[in-house]
């Protein structure tokens, strides 16, 4: 699908608002700088024509700029950039393209406040009131426009005030729905039911180490995070080598096995005598609710046939459980 009012235009002002960034490392530190020059070129439309790369945006003004023309040469200078009291901060052109962006374009942009919106309540509710929540466009129509240009209104007015967005959409009878879905309800856009969505990689393995240990400090967060590197997917499959690190992995294997501190989870648990304290404590624990009958008698009937390795045993449960689909999504 195309949305009309994008042009390539668009694409290639926006590259030239950012293609005099290079990466700089004067004086000992590594910094990004904005060169004064270069950075003009052209590109081939659709009919084979070519135009210049303007600083235009989608909903804008076209920023003017002086523009060499073709025989000329420029040369960079420090009469280019604005006076710099210290060596250890890039130098700012005094035409600045990035600056630019930010004053003409992002500051009063019409749907900054609408894609700010609908970003937000993607994070919270799982998925934006214009779906998926990056492609705010003609061909993809919000669910609930009066909702959305309210809110973006009342975000604008507060000063994007993130706190009270955050608030309103919490406080709502949507946010507050059930993970349980009605009969005859099948519209995810309608929001009538809370919708699933995993934790991000870095959740899931502060999760894993809070239930284990107490703590969410952790060394295993870096792995997670590379495994599961999505932080907002558009949808959500769990691919065969999500399996094998959740279940075969050799980094949650180690981190259960080493939380045999007196205080940890299994530990704590291995001393209690009452085996039906002992379930009833790790649901509690990891899935905040009671087991219910058949949850009882599975886990029990596996701890009591390995009572040999109580240990291992346990180690095994409160694997399983904390790979589950009740501890990785947010239901």
């Amino acid at each position: 699908m195309m949305a009309d009012e994008i042009k390539q235009a668009h694409y290639w002002g926006l590259v030239a608002f950012f293609n005099r960034g290079k990466n700089s490392d004067s004086n000992g530190t590594l910094k990004v700088e904005e060169s004064a020059i270069g950075g003009f070129s052209e590109f081939a439309d659709l009919s084979g024509e070519s135009t210049p790369n303007y600083l235009t945006f989608l909903e804008t003004e076209t920023v003017s700029e002086v523009r060499p023309d073709g025989k000329e040469e420029q040369e960079d200078s420090d009469d280019l950039y604005q006076a710099n009291g210290s060596p250890l901060f890039a130098r700012v052109p005094k035409f600045s393209r990035r600056e630019q962006f930010v004053k003409q374009v992002v500051r009063d942009h019409p749907r900054l406040a609408l894609a700010f919106v609908n970003r937000i309540w993607a994070i919270l509710m799982g998925r934006g009131i214009v779906h998926p929540f990056d492609e705010m466009d003609s061909m993809h129509r919000p669910s609930h426009p009066e909702l959305l240009e309210w809110l973006a209104e009342d975000t604008r007015q507060n000063h994007y005030d993130l706190k009270r967005l955050v608030r309103g959409i919490v406080r709502s009878q949507a946010y507050q729905q059930t993970s349980v879905r009605r009969a005859g309800l099948e519209d995810p856009a309608s929001f009538a039911w809370y919708l699933e969505r995993p934790l991000t990689g870095e959740q899931l393995a502060r999760s894993v180490m809070v239930a284990l240990r107490g703590s969410a400090d952790s060394d295993v967060v870096g792995a997670f995070r590379q495994q599961f590197p999505e932080v907002l997917p558009e949808t959500y499959v769990s691919t065969i080598k999500d399996a094998l690190f959740l279940s075969n992995g050799s980094i949650l294997q180690k981190a259960i096995e080493e939380s045999n501190h007196p205080d940890h989870l299994i530990p704590k648990h291995l001393e209690m005598e009452s085996r039906d304290e002992q379930i009833r404590s790790l649901f509690s624990r990891l899935f905040c609710r009671e087991p219910d009958a058949t949850e009882m008698e599975v886990v029990a009937t596996y701890l009591d046939a390995r009572k040999e390795r109580s240990v291992e045993a346990l180690q095994q449960v409160v694997w399983s459980m904390i790979t589950s689909a009740e501890f990785r999504f947010n239901h």
